[in-house]
């Protein structure tokens, strides 16, 4: 049921970043089943017993609901409470703008409906940017928390087949790589490890689909020169895996 609207920028092409209103035909099953909820919020009963769930065709939450709801609308849709720091507020207007800026720049690195996104952060505003960013696109999210061990990461990338991650203050790294070596060794016959890890933003088509022929092409080529790419890393250029193999028992 989640869609996008028809074009590559969400929020039109008028005013980049601010969603244009969705026609009403897609959200109103949902508008008249929580409009029959509110009215029996006090009768818990008989919602109970009459409610139904709406028949939705093509509906997505974040394009057909909150961001008309949000146009014009600056009243506080986020507020977050720290000790030890001030309040953040933040309007409907400026969380549907945001939002659809942060959708873009996904789309612009590729992310597409149906991927996964493992998303790594604290309770801060662009973690529900990024929510709701993901919602507009048909983006899958798998939250995780920032106290996530490496060998943790590395489980919830494998069972959720992430290849978009997003996390505050983390860049791809030797160790990211190490750790992801270990999860494979620990997990795998040696016959089904990776050798190889590199750390690239995927070609892909219009469609979403990676260019596999694109990508073929860029590693014969550094074969070719001997060259690596800039986040390319080998299983033997970590001696502690080394080491680790020497330990292991026949």
């Amino acid at each position: 049921m989640n869609r996008e609207h028809p074009g590559t920028h969400i929020g039109g092409t008028t005013t980049p970043g601010i969603i244009l209103p969705a026609p009403a035909p897609a959200a109103q099953p949902f508008l008249d089943a929580r409009a029959f909820l509110l009215a029996h919020r006090e009768r818990a009963t008989e919602a109970a017993r009459d409610f139904r769930w709406p028949a939705l065709d093509r509906f997505n939450w974040a394009l057909d609901w909150f961001d008309p709801y949000a146009a014009g609308n600056d009243r506080p849709a986020l507020w977050l409470v720290r000790d030890g720091a001030p309040d953040v507020q933040l309007g409907f207007a400026a969380l549907s703008a945001r939002s659809s800026q942060v959708a873009n720049a996904l789309r612009r690195h590729g992310a597409r409906r149906g991927d996964r996104l493992l998303l790594m952060l604290p309770n801060v505003v662009p973690l529900w940017e990024t929510l709701l960013a993901a919602m507009k696109l048909g983006v899958v999210v798998v939250p995780s928390t920032p106290q996530l061990s490496r060998a943790d990461l590395a489980d919830r990338m494998a069972r959720g087949k992430a290849f978009v991650v997003l996390r505050g203050e983390v860049a791809p790294s030797r160790e990211v790589a190490l750790a992801l070596f270990r999860f494979v060794r620990d997990r795998l016959p040696r016959y089904q490890r990776i050798r190889c890890i590199e750390f690239a933003e995927l070609p892909k088509t219009i469609s979403g689909k990676i260019r596999r022929v694109e990508l073929r092409a860029l590693e014969a080529g550094r074969r070719r020169e001997g060259v690596r790419a800039a986040l390319e890393f080998w299983e033997e250029d970590f001696p502690e895996l080394r080491a680790a193999r020497a330990e292991t028992p026949p």
